[in-house]
This record gives structure tokens, sequence and C-alpha cells, in this order.
């Protein structure tokens, strides 16, 4: 993700980055909220009590929407700084490859370039923001209990793990997808492009079929992975299922031998839940960061600047020369105008 911290990006990202902490910060709240009702509120039966803690969680509940809205925002914008500023030099590396032999074979870039921007305003992006502030909450927990703490950082280091093996297996699954896609795109703009000679030859019959079995690539390569990331983000979600469970079953065997209370059981089962949704994520939204990085890779392999090159014409004179020109009107088959020329000396008209 080295890409986020480019030069037109780099500010922005760290405003975001500003708000997600300031937003897992806030997002501790709910918890500490549910501690003190079960410890405070219950045993006093304190109606003030209850309603201080109430106000204190809907202002924190306020913060956190406010920072959720400012790091969309935020990764919006970055999304469109980042168009504004490849968009044209893309367009033009375009324009120059195409007029030179061969040179088409990168007219894809402006889609990359529409997958970055896409990207920053997608959900997988959130959950890389809120991935790293997960031993914020493992420090929480460890507050509550080291036992709890421990289960949790097991936990957390076992779902890691799981994402390392995503990146190991489907790495080269979703490469081939994205290859395979592209080529088939490739072929559909290179059909429409001769479509006429396409249709003068008699050849849409063997065109299309050609455009199958590219298609019939794409298919194949997209069941594989999807069978391999359904998988995966089958056992992340299990394990994380799973996670919540012990806690509480650990949580409940502490307050058993009066180690912990009700109330450290139920927010630290809360926190763990909250600290590893971010990763479950991850591994859901991992298909659309390798492509993002694949097209930053692209991107960054192409000549986007201009050249400076020119071509040399000459110094306007202001004469004006027709030959033979003709002009009709659209859905008319008789021009009316045919053959006409003139030559109009500069300042003359």
């Amino acid at each position: 993700m080295n890409w986020l911290f480019t030069r037109a990006l780099r500010r922005y990202v760290l405003l975001a980055g500003a708000a997600s902490l300031v937003l897992n910060l806030m997002a501790l709240a709910p918890s500490l909220f549910m501690l003190q009702v079960f410890d405070r509120v219950f045993a006093s039966s304190s109606v003030e009590t209850l309603t201080m803690l109430s106000l204190f969680v809907a202002l924190a509940l306020a913060v956190m929407w406010v920072m959720d809205r400012l790091r969309a925002v935020t990764l919006a914008w970055a999304g469109s700084v980042l168009d504004r500023q490849l968009g044209p030099e893309v367009l033009a590396g375009l324009l120059r490859g195409s007029a030179q032999p061969g040179g088409a074979r990168n007219q894809h870039t402006l889609r990359d370039v529409g997958l970055l921007r896409n990207m920053l305003g997608g959900g997988a992006i959130m959950a890389v923001f809120d991935a790293p502030w997960l031993p914020l909450y493992l420090v929480v927990i460890y507050a509550f209990d080291p036992a709890m703490a421990a289960l949790s950082l097991g936990g957390a280091v076992l779902l890691f793990v799981l994402v390392l093996i995503n990146e190991r297996l489907t790495n080269a699954p979703i490469q081939a997808t994205t290859l395979a896609s592209r080529n088939a795109a490739k072929f559909i703009d290179a059909a429409l492009r001769n479509a006429e000679v396409i249709a003068g030859m008699g050849m849409g019959r063997a065109v299309v079929a050609r455009w199958q079995r590219h298609n019939d690539e794409v298919l194949d390569a997209q069941l594989r992975l999807g069978r391999l990331q359904a998988a995966l983000q089958a056992s992340v979600r299990l394990l994380r299922q799973g996670l919540q469970a012990g806690m509480v079953a650990l949580g409940a065997w502490l307050v058993l031998r009066e180690h912990a209370s009700p109330g450290i059981m139920v927010a630290a089962t809360i926190l763990l839940g909250k600290a590893l949704q971010p990763v479950e994520q991850l591994v859901s939204g991992w298909r659309g960061l390798v492509e993002a990085r694949a097209a930053w890779a692209r991107l960054s392999s192409e000549p986007l600047r201009h050249d400076g090159s020119r071509v040399a014409l000459p110094a306007p004179e202001g004469k004006l020369d027709v030959e033979r020109l003709v002009f009709g009107l659209p859905g008319q088959r008789v021009a009316i105008i045919k053959g006409v020329s003139f030559s109009q000396a500069a300042g003359t008209c």
C-alpha cells in the first residue's frame, strides 16, 4: 500500500489516519459504558449515574460519526486529487501511444486510474485504516484481565496468519483473473474498432467464437478464485466467532472464580469483536487491494509525462484555400454544397 503515501495523497492519508485514531478511541466508549452499567449502575441502582454515563456515550458516538464521515470525505478527496493529476497525463500518453504502431497496447491504463479512485472511496480501504489500531484494544483488554488479553492476542495472531495465507494463495489467481479480463476487454475494443471490416468480410461469427474463448478463461479464473476466497473468508469468519465465544466462556469462568465481574466479561467480548472486525474486512476486500496495487504498478511503469517534443508548424499567414468542398445534412442523400473551391486572402473578409 505504498502508493497511498505518494506526495499527492500524503496529507489526505495522514488526516484520514488521525480521524481513524480518534474514531477507534471513541469506539471504546460503548464497551466501557457496558462495563460501568453492569458493575456500578446495577450495584448502586443509581439513575443519575446511568444518565451521566448515557450522556457520555452519546457524545462519544457523535464524535465517532463525525470522524467516520471526515475520514470517508477525506479519502474521497484523495481519490479526486489522484484522478485529476493522473487522468490527463494518462490520456495524453494514450493519445501519443495510439498514434504510433503498436502503441495502443496500454489503452486500459485510464481504467487503472478509475480503479484507484474507486478503491479510495470503498470499504476495503477503511479496514486498512482500522486494522493498525488492534493493539489499542488488546491493551484495554489486558487492563481488564491478562488471561483475556492472552486469548485475544492469540486469536489476533491466528487471524493475521490467515491474512498472510490469503495473500500467498490468492495473489496469483487474482492477477490471472485480472489479466484474463483485460485480454477479453482488449479483444472487444479491437473488434469494435474494426467492426466495418469484420462485417464486410463475414467474420462476425468467428470473432464471437474467439471472444467466447477469452470470456471462458475469465469465467474459469473467477470461479477458481471465488472458491478459494469463499473458503478463506469462511475460515476467518468462523475463527472470529469462535474467539468471541471463547472470550465469553473464559469470562464466565473468571466470573465464577470471582476473578472478574460480569461487566468485564461483556466489555471484553465486545472489544474483541470490534478489534477483529477490520481483519475480517481485509480478507473480504483483499482482491480490491491487490488489484489497486497492480494498477499502481502498471501506472508507475508507464511514461506518463509528456516528453516535450512538438511538431514544427509554419507561422500562420491568414490565407484560406478551399478545394472541392462538399457539405450535406445528416439523413439527406443529396449534398447542399458540392465541389466548391475558392481562395480567401488574409484581411479581405
